[in-house]
C-alpha cells in the first residue's frame, strides 16, 4: 500500500507540473492561477498543497525542470569528439534554439529571475546551467586556457550576453534571421576570452633561452 500510495504521489505531482508548465507558457506566471492549475492536471487543491507551497514554488519547481531538460539537451547533442571551447559554443547555440521554443524564453530569462529573486534563480541555475559553464570555466583557467579572468565573472558575462540575446531573438518575433544573426554574435563572446590569452606568457628562464 505505501508503495502505491507512493506512486500515485509521485504520478499527482507530474501531472501537476505538466499542466502548470502549460499554463506558465501560455498565460505566464502573473496571469497563470492555480485554479486553473488544478483543472488542467484534474486534481484537486488539497493535492496541490500537499506538494507545493504556492504558485511561486511550483513555478520555481517548473523552471527548475527546464533548465535540467535544457541541459540534458545540450549534453546528449554535443559532438563526443568537441574540446572545451567548441561544446561552449555548441552550448550556446543550442540554448538560443532551445529557448525558441513557445513559452520556453518567457518561464527561464523573463519570468524567472523576477519571480524568484536572483538569489534564488542563481541557486537553481547553479545545479544546472550556470553551474555547468562555470566548471567548464574552471577548467579551462585550471589548463591556463582563460588567461588572469576569473571564471565565475566570465560564466556571468556569457549568460548575461545570452539572455539579452535571447531576449532580442524573442523580440523579433523568432524571426530566422534574427535568430542566426544572434548566434553568430553569441559565438564572439567566448571568443573574446580564448583570443586575449589564447598564448600562455613565457615564463623568464624560457625567454632567456630564446635570446
Amino acid at each position: 500500500m505505501t508503495r502505491r500510495r507512493e506512486a500515485l504521489a509521485r504520478a499527482t505531482r507530474a501531472e501537476l507540473l505538466s499542466a502548470a508548465r502549460a499554463a506558465f507558457v501560455e498565460r505566464g506566471f502573473a496571469d497563470a492561477s492555480l485554479t486553473e492549475i488544478v483543472q488542467r492536471a484534474q486534481a484537486t487543491t488539497g493535492a496541490l498543497y500537499h506538494h507545493f507551497a504556492d504558485k511561486r514554488a511550483i513555478f520555481a519547481a517548473v523552471a527548475e525542470d527546464i533548465e535540467a531538460e535544457l541541459l540534458d539537451h545540450i549534453e546528449r547533442s554535443a559532438p563526443p569528439t568537441a574540446d572545451a571551447w567548441t561544446s561552449i559554443a555548441h552550448a550556446i547555440t543550442e540554448t538560443l534554439e532551445f529557448a525558441s521554443r513557445p513559452g520556453i524564453a518567457r518561464i527561464i530569462f523573463r519570468d524567472a529571475p523576477t519571480v524568484l529573486g536572483a538569489d534564488a534563480w542563481l541557486e537553481i541555475e547553479m545545479r544546472h546551467s550556470y553551474g555547468r559553464l562555470h566548471h567548464v570555466m574552471s577548467a579551462l583557467a585550471a589548463a591556463g586556457q582563460l588567461g588572469d579572468y576569473d571564471p565565475g565573472l566570465v560564466t556571468g558575462i556569457i549568460l548575461g550576453a545570452l539572455m539579452q540575446t535571447v531576449t532580442a531573438v524573442l523580440a523579433s518575433e523568432n524571426d530566422p534571421a534574427t535568430l542566426r544573426a544572434a548566434k553568430a554574435a553569441m559565438q564572439a563572446v567566448p571568443t573574446a576570452f580564448r583570443s586575449a590569452h589564447a598564448v600562455k606568457p613565457k615564463r623568464a628562464a624560457d625567454v632567456g633561452k630564446s635570446t
